[in-house]
């Protein structure tokens, strides 16, 4: 088996007194499938060689006074992928992870097309982004990915930008539309359900678990699409040029937390629960029973015919921003 031999070299600033205590680094190796790679020999000069073990990790201790190590690897078998310009920041948080990606195929080929070069960045920036790299090292990541790929290919910065926010915008989008769409999806199966088999559900268990179905599987989606808003935010103002479309993202959601779910949505999650009593037999005087049964629908009633109302404005404002999306895409 051969080992992978990697050198890295400690930069510090100049101090006038070299501190002698030490701090001991967790790091791991990647390849750009995201598997850990076991038995690799780092060597960090003045230091020693160490060998990843078989999930990939490795440890080691250095002087605090460090601040940057720089990585190559030695031969041609394996290519440093990440960090793009050789350099790894000592983590404040020494507790951090120290993430190193290589391969054996990544972006080696002389010849790729800008398109080609486009979506292995989009790879890259997927991958580390699930080995959680934060936010702002992502913005470092593009800037080093276009500057060391343009200069290797002899294409302008620009030109490799626009090429890599295309491909970024035609990931985005296919994200975006997929929760915008199933977010009205599950909205109009809500509202549907209600309508068909609320009476039912006062008695009968299988409709009952329809209804709670249909809460489960909105609130689900909503959720995700409420949690991921401020991301797909700023997606949408990074990569696409029509600056009037994050103001278009942001007031079709805001209609549907608005003036959908706080007002309507919120009141059926209510009402399933009388519902649940009455099904359940928890109100056992039958005045009482009847006259919770006759509220409770001419609520639902009144609901339903709002949603239905309003669940359609809330498909055009989605399809709109879809389509003007899309146009950039």
């Amino acid at each position: 088996m051969k080992i992978l031999f990697i050198k890295i070299i400690l930069l510090f600033y100049f101090t006038p007194i070299l501190s002698s205590q030490t701090i001991v680094l967790t790091g791991k190796v990647y390849d750009e499938n995201k598997n850990p790679l076991g038995n690799i020999n780092l060597r960090f000069i003045s230091i020693g060689n160490i060998v990843t073990t078989n999930s990939g990790e490795f440890k080691i201790e250095i002087p605090a006074n460090i601040n940057l190590l720089e990585v190559e690897t030695v031969g041609t078998e394996w290519k440093l992928v990440y960090p793009i310009d050789s350099r790894i920041p000592v983590p404040a948080n020494k507790e951090s992870v120290l993430k190193v990606v290589i391969s054996k195929s990544f972006n080696k080929e002389k010849n790729l097309k800008p398109e080609e070069v486009a979506k292995n960045y989009s790879k890259l920036e997927k991958l580390l982004t699930e080995l959680g790299l934060a936010q702002s090292e992502l913005k470092t990541l593009f800037d080093s990915y276009v500057k060391k790929e343009s200069s290797e290919r002899e294409l302008s910065e620009e030109y490799l930008k626009t090429i890599i926010n295309k491909e970024k915008r035609s990931d985005k989008f296919a994200a975006i539309s997929e929760v915008l769409l199933k977010y009205i999806l599950k909205i109009q199966n809500l509202a549907s359900t209600f309508k068909l088999v609320s009476t039912l559900a006062l008695k009968n268990s299988n409709a009952l678990s329809e209804l709670t179905n249909s809460i489960e599987e909105y609130n689900s989606v909503f959720n995700q699409l409420n949690n991921t808003k401020p991301a797909y935010q700023n997606d949408i103002s990074i990569y696409w040029e029509n600056k009037n479309l994050p103001e278009e993202f942001i007031s079709a959601l805001d209609f549907g937390i608005d003036e959908i779910h706080k007002i309507y949505i919120l009141k059926l999650n209510e009402e399933i629960v009388v519902i649940n009593k009455i099904n359940s037999g928890f109100i056992e005087d039958d005045d009482e029973r009847n006259e919770l049964q006759s509220k409770t629908i001419g609520a639902i009633t009144l609901i339903v015919n709002e949603l239905e109302t309003r669940i359609p404005v809330l498909e055009k404002k989605v399809n709109n921003l879809i389509n003007h999306l899309k146009e950039e895409t």
